[in-house]
């Protein structure tokens, strides 16, 4: 199933969830990073 066959509502929700994702992974990634430097 291609992303352009979905309809907008879909989608939408389908990138919002990834970017909700994205935000989250990378938030964790910086918490341990400053964890890291903390201990320096």
């Amino acid at each position: 199933m291609r992303l352009r066959n979905l309809n907008l509502a879909p989608r939408a929700a389908f990138s919002f969830a990834s970017i909700i994702i994205l935000v989250f992974v990378l938030g964790v990634f910086a918490v341990l990073q400053m964890g890291k430097l903390g201990k320096l």
